[in-house]
């Protein structure tokens, strides 16, 4: 019984020794990963308007009779009277609870040679883009 024991003994520590060999080899690789991870946004806010905005736009060349109002787009969506306006710093349609754009301080719709434009404030910035045909 013995004879057995001092042959097993030393099989632990070199399994031991092989893990901790493979995880200082893997850790260098492990923290480049997750450096570039962190060092990156998943999405900054410009990419999320844009995406939004693709979405807005897509609505509105399928909605009718289109009419602003200030602050506010008016159309028919789906057979229903759709009002796209500023509501608590987010951009949303009515009716239903349906958010395009948020932290919007002050949203302005336009029709100007057949287009509809959307001009919105962010912060220090403001933006514009046309959104669909008249």
């Amino acid at each position: 019984m013995r004879r057995r024991n001092r042959r097993t003994s030393g099989f632990m520590m070199m399994r031991l020794l092989l893990s901790l060999m493979i995880c200082t080899v893997m850790l260098p690789i492990e923290l480049a990963a997750l450096n570039l991870l962190l060092k990156y946004p998943f999405y900054d806010s410009w990419m999320q308007d844009e995406i939004s905005l693709a979405q807005l736009r897509r609505v509105l060349n399928v909605c009718y009779g289109k009419v602003t109002e200030g602050n506010t787009l008016i159309c028919e969506y789906q057979g229903q009277r759709t009002e796209f306006r500023q509501v608590n710093g987010f951009l949303a349609a009515s009716p239903g609870t349906w958010i395009f754009l948020d932290s919007v301080e002050e949203v302005n719709w336009e029709m100007e040679n057949g287009f509809v434009k959307l001009s919105y404030c962010r912060g220090q910035e403001r933006f514009e883009r046309v959104m669909a045909f008249e």
